[in-house]
């Protein structure tokens, strides 16, 4: 799973880094912002790729990425029953 854009990316790091497999930022990029997630991700055992903006706009086409991307592990869906288990409904 792909999660584009500067905010998306900060806020999903700190939100769940265990379902986080990596993040990408576009090479080349010195700024506050790349300063930031990078630091984020480190502070949080994230390895952290750099890829070129064609490669991130190749993967993402129409999407403003912002040459920020974390690639999450997928959702695991549970059903109905399961779920209120888990809360200890069912």
């Amino acid at each position: 799973m792909f999660i584009p854009g500067f905010h998306a990316v900060c806020q999903s790091i700190p939100a769940g880094p265990e379902k986080i497999q990596e993040v990408w930022v576009v090479e080349g990029k010195a700024s506050g912002r790349l300063r930031e997630v990078t630091a984020l991700a480190r502070r949080f055992g994230i390895p952290v790729r750099y890829k070129t903006r064609s490669d991130l706009n190749e993967l993402l086409p129409g999407v403003s990425h912002q040459g920020f991307v974390v690639i999450a592990k997928d959702f695991e869906y549970v059903n109905l029953e399961q779920a209120l288990d888990e809360v200890g409904v069912g």
